[in-house]
């Protein structure tokens, strides 16, 4: 640095000597003394950073030689001499039923306890100083030289706490090894399995072993197990019980890490991830265990349920266990804090761990229930730590398996196993410390926060973390969402609303639409932008680079818009692109014609671009025809627009029957509706009222004239013309039946909306409505090439009052399961896990397709 200053001196003052002569020697003694003053800070602050890794030499040293005392301990405490030298001298007063003395190694004990917990402290004092920036570099960690994927330092919280480092450039090289034991509950093992191989993304090896199952679990895990190359299946011809199964699948493993996973458990998106994430934090970490529903210590929201046991968690309605995990993720601080026990319902365990310790006591706990604890004991006294993932979570189902239903005598054979090899004092302070434990307040208290506010709360709150009450972490995602188009249709409201309730979680995200769509934009959307600046309007493509820039997800939401992430990905290629895909789009034109090959072209456009869509159909089409992976996430449904009617049409009234006319849709088939509604009015025994939207009457009769001039627009109807959202929620709810009788439906906005409504609603049988609607119970789904099925199935909705009331209680059960915050998470999930493969230079096509396996939805 002296050195740099003085170069910077000469040159300062030859400058000053050619342009002011008159001051070239006060400005040479200036900078002389300048020059001084900072060679005497540069060497003030060498002598301190020399004498500052001098004790770090020296606190090193002291860790070792403590890890070292604390190994013999464990050592002295485990030996056969001392153990029975100890029992001896106790008995005399456990005989007279006094607590035994308290030994020189019981307070080595509570020291190396204390020690334990000012462990994470003295490792941060430990850590190698970072090295003063060159003159060249910039300052570490600026917002120019930090890539958008890496996560700024987390300072160290309570000495509990470890801060974690970025685990991408790790990640790639590591492979995992699960091991799922099993014995019957065939139902809870077929969605284990198929959850584990579609949602782990991180290099692994299933180690399936049959305890002893019936046959017809065996069946489906030979099948099963034979279909890939991934899982190996292990068979016992027992049942021997859980421990030994266990052993023989963590002996079968070979990888640096093994997981210990329940056959009744449902593991989201990016799981290994998380727990590795919480194993990186620190190499003395052992063992790792999530977050879950049914995990005693490790439950959320509730740890405890009404009746004073455990709590069993249910997912918020209708949520799936990604988008649940992602909401956990959401409120965690991300603290991974240190335990003295982990759940085994889900137990991530280091090599070294099994290397030092060995495997699970079979013959203490030869059926399981309490085995986990005694391996944590174990582990924790050959010095490693055990901490819990705190942003993880695995949904845990609490089945039958593996004997359950003698569960209470296993409970105590294992609990009195334990106090055999621990003792009871050194139980009782382990469970002591758990309960008194305040590190999982935090994400417990955000969680029930948003529970009871509900989960479109904060959909009326944009811009703002309302129902979590958390402020936006750094490392959170930009997003920006390109919707080149007029609001007001189905598509576009699926994108205003989402990045509204991404907004309202935390995230920083925005639609970008141009310019000359700022109009129509208000007109659709004015109550919405209103004290927020969720919309970026752009007059030109360079205009929106520009803008574009600060962001580190770009998503396209119409085949057009795909074309525009081309310029940013050669621009910007390490952010994320997404191609949000709303509908098949070639089907929009003539096959052949340019625009047919533009939007066929479009799902293949950017190489490493990821693609997700709303429904298992749509996603299958893009699939089989293109030959990409497509992520599916949940639908969004705005409940503070779309809910029903205070009070229930008589079922003795005129029926009234809503439907949409879009004449520039050909595929939305206004004719054929038309004909459809006619022949009803003129049929119908019972009395109708029809209504319809979308268009206004002048450009209804004109379409007619053009398309069908032998049809009549002769029956009687009210034409309520272009509405926007609020309004077509009006009409909805003054109705009793929605028919849409569409060529098909990639989704069927809608119909969603209309049993939201409280419409009984007949839907096409192809495309994407089989996602939410169940043909008879509630809504009706016809063959829309058939006007007699559409007609019949319209005449026993108007005929048929009761018929109608069921229907409609069944649709508003299953409008209440979507919600705009569940497709806001469900989206920062595929985010997550698009940018995790993309920062190891992977592409989704590693995984196997998780849209068609259906896994998510858990409740019992």
């Amino acid at each position: 640095t002296a050195r740099r200053l003085g170069e910077a001196a000469e040159h300062g003052t030859r400058d000053l000597a050619r342009y002011l002569p008159d001051q070239t020697q006060a400005a040479a003694q200036l900078v002389k003394s300048s020059v001084e003053r900072s060679r005497r800070l540069t060497q003030m602050s060498t002598d301190r950073t020399l004498a500052a890794a001098r004790l770090q030499v020296d606190v090193r040293n002291t860790i070792a030689h403590l890890d070292d005392l604390k190994e013999a301990v464990a050592l002295v405490r485990h030996s056969k001499r001392w153990r029975l030298g100890h029992f001896l001298l106790s008995l005399p007063r456990r005989l007279l039923g006094r607590r035994p003395p308290t030994t020189v190694a019981d307070s080595m004990d509570a020291w190396l306890a204390e020690y334990g917990d000012l462990l994470p402290s003295l490792q941060a004092l430990a850590a190698p100083v970072e090295s003063l920036p060159s003159d060249t570099s910039p300052a570490k960690d600026s917002p120019r030289t930090r890539s958008k994927g890496a996560k700024p330092a987390r300072p160290v919280a309570s000495p509990a706490v470890v801060a974690s480092p970025p685990v991408a450039s790790v990640l790639a090289s590591t492979s995992v090894d699960v091991v799922v034991c099993v014995h019957n509950a065939i139902d809870d093992t077929r969605r284990c399995l198929a959850a584990v191989c579609a949602k782990s993304s991180v290099d692994h090896r299933l180690i399936v072993v049959n305890d002893g199952s019936d046959e017809e679990t065996t069946a489906m895990l030979r099948e099963w197990t034979t279909k890939g190359d991934v899982a190996t299946l292990l068979e016992t011809h027992g049942p021997l019980g859980y421990t030994h199964a266990a052993n023989i699948g963590l002996r079968a493993s070979t990888a640096p890490f093994v997981v210990l996973l329940n056959s009744d458990t449902v593991v989201p998106r990016l799981w290994l991830e998380d727990m590795l994430e919480c194993m990186f934090s620190n190499d003395a970490v052992g063992i790792v265990g999530p977050l879950s529903n049914a995990a005693s210590w490790q439950s959320v929201p509730d740890r405890s349920g009404g009746d004073g046991g455990w709590a069993v968690n249910q997912l918020p309605d209708g949520y799936s266990v990604d988008e649940f995990g992602e909401l956990v993720r959401l409120c965690s601080q991300q603290r991974f804090p240190r335990v003295d026990l982990v759940n085994g319902f889900c137990l991530m365990i280091r090599r070294q761990v099994i290397e030092r310790v060995g495997y699970l006591d079979e013959a203490a706990f030869p059926r399981g229930y309490g085995e986990e604890d005694d391996y944590c004991l174990r582990a924790r006294a050959a010095g490693f730590e055990l901490a819990i993932a705190d942003q993880g979570f695995v949904y845990h189902a609490k089945s039958k398996s593996f004997g359950s239903a003698s569960r209470g005598e296993l409970v105590r054979q294992g609990a009195a196993a334990l106090r055999r090899k621990h003792g009871r004092e050194a139980l009782e302070q382990c469970t002591e410390r758990l309960k008194q434990s305040s590190h999982l307040q935090p994400i417990r208290d955000a969680l029930r926060r948003y529970l009871q506010a509900g989960a479109d709360a904060s959909s009326r709150l944009p811009g703002r973390a309302a129902a979590l009450d958390v402020a936006p972490r750094q490392e959170d995602c930009k997003v920006l969402f390109l919707l080149p188009v007029r609001g007001g249709s189905g598509g576009a409201h699926s994108v205003v609303q989402e990045v509204l309730g991404m907004r309202a979680l935390g995230v920083d995200a925005k639609v970008a639409t141009r310019d000359r769509y700022a109009e129509e934009f208000s007109h659709s959307y004015g109550d919405e932008m209103q004290g927020d600046d969720w919309a970026v309007f752009y007059q030109s493509e360079e205009e929106l680079f520009a803008r574009a820039e600060p962001f580190d997800v770009v998503v396209a939401t119409i085949w057009t818009s795909v074309a525009m992430l081309v310029p940013l990905a050669a621009r910007w290629p390490d952010k994320l692109y997404v191609y949000y895909v709303q509908d098949y789009e070639p089907w929009f034109y003539e096959e052949g014609a340019e625009h047919y090959q533009g939007a066929a072209q479009s799902y293949t456009l950017l190489g490493k671009m990821t693609l997700m869509a709303k429904t298992d159909w749509l996603c299958r089409t893009v699939r089989e025809r293109h030959h990409v992976e497509v992520f599916r996430v949940a639908p969004s449904l705005d409940h503070a627009v779309y809910y029903p009617a205070e009070a229930t049409p008589a079922a003795d009234g005129a029926a009234v029957i809503a439907a949409m006319i879009r004449p520039a849709t050909p595929r939305r088939a206004p004719l054929r509706t038309l004909r459809v509604l006619r022949r009803i009015a003129e049929e119908s025994p019972s009395p109708v009222q029809i209504v319809l939207f979308g268009c206004e009457t002048r450009d209804l009769r004109s379409y007619v004239e053009r398309q069908a001039p032998d049809f009549k627009l002769d029956f009687q109807f009210h034409n309520r013309g272009v509405l926007n959202r609020r309004q077509v929620a009006d009409v909805l709810r003054s109705a009793d039946i929605f028919v849409d009788f569409s060529d098909y439906q990639a989704f069927g906005r809608t119909g969603l909306e209309a049993m939201a409504c409280g419409c009984a609603t007949v839907l096409p049988d192809h495309g994407g409505v089989h996602e939410y609607a169940i043909d008879c119970d509630n809504a009706r789904i016809v063959d829309t090439q058939s006007i007699d099925a559409m007609t019949g199935a319209l005449h026993d909705l108007i005929s048929d009052g009761a018929l109608r009331e069921r229907m409609r209680d069944r649709a508003l059960r299953t409008a209440r399961r979507y919600s705009i915050s569940r497709a806001a998470l469900s989206e920062l999930s595929v985010f997550r896990l698009a940018k995790s493969l993309a920062d190891r230079g992977e592409q989704a096509s590693v995984l196997r397709p998780e849209s068609y396996l259906r896994v998510e939805h858990v409740q019992p």
